[in-house]
């Protein structure tokens, strides 16, 4: 009598930045909801107000410490050619007009992911996640 065949689980197109940027300019994608971690797009979820506090709070305390030009907010940070997550805010080395693109995270020194509880379960990857 033969076994059943194997079950194989289906197969994830890995994507890039690249990838990404072909889908935005074909008009494919809505930029503002979704980033690139470990190669899938994830829908970002929505904001409560307690996140949006903090949040502002955050990019407030960091704007005072390293001075508004270096600290970026709800913005990506390339991290490499198959992670752009947006975290909450973060801090670069030089002012953030001077960088050409997003900036690297060569470029970051310090990157805050704020968690507020929302009542909804996260599912979504932190930035600390990400990094090596």
């Amino acid at each position: 009598m033969a076994s059943p065949p194997a079950f194989e689980p289906p197969r994830r197109l890995l994507l890039t930045r690249a990838h990404v940027a072909v889908l935005l300019n074909a008009g494919l994608l809505e930029e503002a909801r979704y980033e690139l971690l470990k190669g899938a797009l994830v829908e970002k979820l929505p904001q409560n107000k307690p996140h949006v506090v903090s949040c502002r709070r955050v990019t407030h305390a960091l704007e005072d410490c390293f001075g508004r030009e270096r600290v970026g907010a709800q913005a990506p940070i390339m991290l490499d050619e198959i992670n752009e997550p947006e975290p909450d805010a973060y801090v670069t080395r030089l002012p953030l007009e001077d960088y050409p693109d997003n900036p690297t995270a060569r470029d970051v020194v310090l990157v805050v992911d704020v968690n507020a509880l929302s009542g909804i379960e996260n599912s979504t990857l932190n930035v600390r996640d990400l990094l090596p």
